[in-house]
């Protein structure tokens, strides 16, 4: 996952169609992470560095892969965010390498068995 923001601007339809992604996953995926329904329809590179990040996020989710390698996934994000984005990980499940700082939250995840700490 990068660490920059400078891609994300446009309209989620156009962001979603450069990254071939389905529009209608990846909001629900952004409504799961507490995006406001209000923000779609906003110009992506209006917004702050926290829901930034949720859309990159939300984007990784929603392209298919065997492995996800985020790298401090939790920059900028409140405490109900990184709540939300644990919650998401232990329904969703996927296979990650995750590098964070956050002790609890790696804590908090590791109970996944397809989740592998480094």
């Amino acid at each position: 996952m990068e660490q920059s923001f400078a891609e994300v601007r446009g309209s989620m339809l156009e962001y979603t169609q450069s990254y071939q992604i389905d529009l209608p996953e990846m909001l629900n995926m952004l409504k799961k992470l507490g995006f406001e329904r209000f923000e779609f329809g906003k110009d992506l590179a209006d917004l702050s560095m926290g829901q930034k990040r949720k859309i990159t996020l939300a984007r990784s989710l929603c392209e298919r892969a065997n492995l996800y390698i985020w790298d401090e996934p939790l920059n900028y994000l409140d405490v109900m965010t990184r709540q939300q984005i644990q919650e998401l990980i232990l329904t969703v499940k996927p296979t990650m390498i995750i590098v964070d700082h956050d002790r609890d939250f790696i804590q908090s995840i590791k109970a996944s068995q397809y989740i592998k700490l480094v």
